[in-house]
């Protein structure tokens, strides 16, 4: 069976069993899973990079290599914790063998203008190398093998090659939203027992505000609310459809929580609400209609074009990245509808 169609199979197994995983021993002759934590760390990485899209198991181990990386650089104590849980399993290569593969690897690196092609390729080999007398492997376990394989080796350059870290962490930087946060999973969860905070679309929209905040509770509670009705939608990430349920959460937001929402306004500071008075002004009142009825799908849409950081606009004219744009449009809306609605306070000029 091809690579591609067993991807595809991973994908529904990775939906329909994570809840309910049962990790099978069978004979050593081929990798195998031993530890219930590291299946729940890689089931755990492996539900938000299918959430996201991500369904090829060479670029589940690159996801898988990106945190390794990133962990060891930023949470060098949870770097540790988990090596040590991955050199106690069989299924993932000791030290003394990969470390022979490092020159291999900044070979690929260097020679490579897209770095993630170069890991895909290289980890897809070492993975030949390891299973390539083994028996099938069940697809849904081969999907979370691959990815603490990942982790194992980005974990172990990270630890033998800091400067090739540091310069793999850079050109992270330069890729997508979606793909910069997928890799800075294991990071962010080290300090919570490897658990994610939430499901992947909401966690993705929390991170964008300062941790603890008001602001990030009220919107993660907002997205929250919708995002099962946005699941139950073919077109999940319709734009038109996360800018509506934002103009009206924000509408309702300020009828139904008075207290959070003077809370809201008093937390973002003058200078957030001067932004957003501006923001009103140019774009929900300079696109009304004759007739005065709000046009708040094409006053969101140029809000996007305008924005400071031209990849916005780019994920809309290439259609990348949709949950970027369903974030931003949710958000622009929701201010919107509370500057709508809200008596706000007076705004110094």
């Amino acid at each position: 069976m091809g690579r591609v169609s067993r991807a595809k199979i991973a994908v529904v197994l990775l939906t329909q069993k994570r809840q309910h995983m049962k990790i099978k021993h069978v004979a050593s002759s081929r990798p195998r899973l031993i530890s219930t934590e590291l299946a729940q760390i890689a089931d755990n990485l492996a539900h938000f990079a299918v959430e996201f899209g991500v369904t090829i198991y060479d670029e589940l181990a690159t996801i898988g290599f990106a945190n390794g990386v990133r962990l060891r650089i930023h949470a060098p104590n949870g770097a540790a914790e988990l090596e040590a849980l991955l050199a106690a399993a069989e299924s993932v290569p000791p030290d003394e063998e990969l470390v022979g593969l490092i020159p291999a690897l900044l070979a690929d690196f260097l020679g490579e203008g897209d770095w993630t092609r170069g890991i895909n390729r290289f980890l897809r080999e070492r993975w030949r190398l390891w299973t390539d007398d083994a028996s099938p492997i069940e697809p849904h376990e081969e999907a979370l093998l691959r990815i603490l394989h990942g982790i194992r080796f980005g974990l172990l350059v990270a630890r033998r090659s800091p400067e090739t870290a540091h310069r793999i962490e850079q050109q992270t930087e330069t890729l997508g939203f979606e793909q910069r946060f997928l890799s800075q999973r294991l990071d962010n969860w080290s300090d919570s027992d490897w658990k994610p905070s939430g499901l992947p679309f909401v966690e993705f929209t929390a991170s964008f505000y300062d941790p603890g905040s008001i602001q990030q509770r009220i919107i993660r509670n907002a997205v929250s609310e919708v995002l099962p009705f946005a699941k139950a939608l073919s077109k999940t990430w319709s734009l038109s459809l996360w800018i509506e349920w934002g103009w009206s959460g924000g509408r309702g937001f300020v009828r139904n929580n008075p207290k959070d929402c003077k809370a809201l306004l008093a937390e973002v500071g003058q200078d957030h609400l001067k932004m957003s008075h501006e923001f009103y002004q140019r774009w929900v009142l300079g696109t009304v209609r004759s007739d005065g009825e709000v046009q708040i799908e094409r006053a969101t849409l140029k809000y996007i074009g305008d924005h400071p950081d031209p990849n916005h606009a780019r994920c809309y004219c290439t259609g990348g990245e949709p949950r970027v744009l369903a974030r931003l449009g949710f958000e622009f809306a929701f201010w919107m509808g509370i500057f709508s609605s809200h008596p706000v306070p007076i705004i110094e000029h």
